[in-house]
């Protein structure tokens, strides 16, 4: 019988032909898929790519809009001084020049100067006068309308007077002032060639930064307080320390570097008053910022003035006797010395940066600090103080400075202005910032920091890699920059007023 050839049957462990042909189609398969992920890859890189390069030219639009608003507001003031700068001299809309007079311009004679009495350096009576400044007593309160001293007594005709009639005062180891025909750019030395060459200008011209005229030592003239301020120094800086100079009767004064007690504060009031009430006039001092570490403030100092009659001037540090939280009170601006309790003492009124008007009273023994609504929680950027009774009613109203208006910078008590401060990197520097309200993009209003995402790096690098973006900073909040451990132990102070 024939059988057929047509299925042969393969021999016994042999591998069919289909199955070698799918197993040969696997790499094949596996190729494209991996030639697909790769596309896939690739596209995606690019759209990674892209959207870099478009918050790249973002933050480029965001800051050339910045460029342009500035450089706007250049032009603008440039234009505002110009043209202030034409009505002084009288140019037209339509002139660019004033016009020319086509003979020699007739010279003018200034108006002559007012008669003005000049209160005198030394009072009548010589020595055993009383002393000048704010003083009460049994008498009252001083009245609305105080008796001017006598007018100024002319000068000898030794003396050599420049024109007007002053005399300028003559102060031991100080430079004289240039004279009236020197050019108005007069060069200043500088700290190191003051100590190498003039190192006698230095009682004087460094850090001057309050002054205060009172008669120190009893003899009847005018001394004068100098506080020494500027914080670009370190703490504790020698020439913080603030100096007396005592007039001798004339107009010359002397240095007197054993008067004061050791205070290389860095200061920024200095205001007298009989605080004490044994009959001479003492001190208070008024301590601003503690050097690069704004903003802690620096030590104020109640100096109790303690010279015997006919001696030297002596004063004594008695701010932990009448007051001891007047040592770190805040940054104080200005402070001012009134009855405002009508019993015949001083007491005082004190103003400062981050920090509300404190009124302290005093009760004869020691300063008392008065709780009150407006003068706790009012915070502000106090900078001035006037007294006067402006409703005639008797007593003694008060005037305030506050920071104006005209500013980014507005707080209230519901959305105060902040700062806080600590060394947030550990880098021994001290690193404060402000943050204010402002309202978001739903209007909504949030705490945002006032600085720049640049001026932030300047003091934390670590800005950078937590904010990639000047959108991403722009978005943050106070809340985002700072953690709640960040703020731990941070100084955190307030201005709602």
């Amino acid at each position: 019988m024939h059988r057929s050839t047509g299925s042969t049957r393969a021999p016994r462990g042999a591998r069919p032909i289909r199955a070698s042909r799918r197993g040969a189609a696997c790499p094949a398969a596996l190729l494209a898929g991996a030639l697909v992920a790769l596309a896939g890859c690739k596209t995606d890189l690019n759209q990674q790519l892209l959207e870099r390069e478009l918050r790249m030219q973002e933050d480029q639009i965001y800051h050339l809009q910045d460029q342009l608003q500035s450089r706007s507001a250049r032009l603008e003031r440039t234009a505002g001084e110009n043209e202030s700068l034409r009505r002084q001299l009288g140019i037209g809309e339509g002139s660019s020049a004033p016009a020319r007079a086509s003979s020699a311009p007739t010279f003018v004679p200034p108006p002559p100067l007012p008669n003005v009495s000049v209160p005198g350096l030394t009072a009548p009576g010589g020595s055993g006068a009383a002393p000048r400044g704010l003083r009460f007593g049994p008498g009252g309160a001083p009245s609305s309308s105080p008796t001017l001293p006598p007018p100024l007594t002319p000068p000898p005709a030794s003396l050599s007077v420049p024109p007007g009639g002053m005399v300028p005062p003559k102060l031991d180891g100080v430079p004289p002032l240039p004279s009236a025909g020197m050019p108005p750019a007069v060069r200043r030395l500088s700290f190191e060639e003051s100590l190498a060459g003039e190192a006698r200008i230095s009682h004087l011209v460094v850090n001057p930064a309050r002054t205060e005229c009172f008669d120190a030592d009893g003899d009847g003239d005018l001394d004068l307080f100098i506080a020494r301020g500027s914080p670009q120094q370190s703490a504790g800086w020698s020439y913080y320390q603030d100096v007396l100079f005592t007039n001798d009767g004339s107009g010359h004064f002397t240095a007197a570097p054993q008067a004061l007690p050791l205070e290389k504060a860095c200061n920024q009031a200095a205001k007298a008053a009989d605080f004490d009430g044994d009959g001479d006039l003492d001190l208070f001092v008024g301590g601003r910022v503690m050097p690069k570490n704004y903003p802690k403030p620096d030590q104020s100092f109640l100096l109790r003035n303690d010279t015997k009659r006919g001696g030297p001037p002596v004063f004594t540090d008695v701010t932990a006797q009448y007051c001891p939280e007047l040592s770190l009170i805040g940054m104080v601006s200005d402070a001012i010395w009134t009855d405002f309790n009508q019993d015949n003492r001083p007491d005082l009124l004190l103003a400062g940066e981050w920090m509300p008007l404190v009124f302290l009273q005093n009760d004869g023994q020691k300063l008392v600090r008065l709780a009150h609504p407006l003068t706790t929680n009012a915070t502000g950027w106090w900078t001035s103080l006037a007294a006067a009774d402006f409703d005639n009613d008797g007593d003694t109203d008060y005037l305030a400075g506050n920071y104006g208006q005209n500013t980014y910078f507005q707080g209230d008590a519901d959305l105060p202005l902040h700062i806080y401060a600590k060394d947030f990197d550990n880098n021994g520097v001290y690193d404060p910032f402000i943050s204010c309200f402002w309202q978001d993009s739903l209007g909504r209003k949030r705490e945002y920091f006032y600085h720049t995402r640049d001026d932030m790096l300047k003091q934390l690098i670590t800005i950078r890699k937590k904010f990639n973006t000047y959108g991403q900073f722009g978005e943050a909040t106070v809340q985002d920059v700072f953690s709640k451990k960040d703020l731990e132990d941070a100084q955190i102070l307030e201005a709602n007023w």
